[in-house]
């Protein structure tokens, strides 16, 4: 049990809170079961809720002679946003009768920035009968899971009869106007709410 300071140094906590229950080295990678209060009352450690996750992790070169020795910033590694807190519920069996409508922003290549909202405008067909939605997930492109953070699904101000097709950054200025009464959300998704 440790925690970091404004250098990015390491220090050993006094109250040590984790109990360590297993550690393996696999090919796949390094797994680590522990247990911890989610609430430990200790300043120095990150309580535990529900809600995304930010893990920070890093690897070392060669072992260390103490904990105060890393320097965080030095160190090979990244991050992983993740649910801790996650309801043991099973997804239903859905019936065979169920229609899939994939609603997909094609031919995306991503920016190399810090951060893009993409928006897409995808038309649902005119004769489309009024449907019940049981359920929605993510489309990524395999290798893309990492960067993908979120998604949202809006509905446009019914009163608007056209729309001029988009697929591009939201903050363009290329974007339509029309886009602005996009504000109904339908559905939305963010990383590691996979069940």
């Amino acid at each position: 049990d440790a925690w970091t300071d404004r250098e990015a140094r390491i220090h050993l906590d006094e109250q040590q809170d984790y109990q360590l229950i297993d550690a393996q080295r696999s090919a796949q990678g390094l797994y680590l079961t522990f247990k911890r209060q989610f609430n430990t009352c200790d300043k120095s450690d990150y309580v535990i809720e529900g809600g995304t996750v930010h893990l920070l992790y890093g690897f070392l070169e060669r072992p260390t002679p103490s904990l105060e020795s890393i320097d965080l910033r030095s160190m090979n590694g990244g991050m992983q946003r993740v649910q801790l807190l996650k309801a043991s519920v099973s997804s239903p069996t859905l019936p065979p009768d169920v229609k899939v409508l994939d609603v997909l922003a094609p031919n995306v290549t991503i920016p190399d920035q810090e951060t893009t909202y993409w928006c897409h405008i995808s038309k649902l067909p005119r004769d489309l009968p009024a449907h019940h939605i049981v359920m929605y997930e993510p489309v990524i492109t395999r290798g893309n899971e990492a960067i993908v953070h979120h998604m949202e699904v809006f509905q446009c101000a019914p009163q608007l009869d056209q729309i001029p097709p988009y697929n591009g950054p939201c903050d363009s200025k290329m974007k339509p106007t029309q886009l602005n009464y996009c504000r109904h959300v339908l559905a939305a998704w963010a990383m590691g709410a996979q069940v």
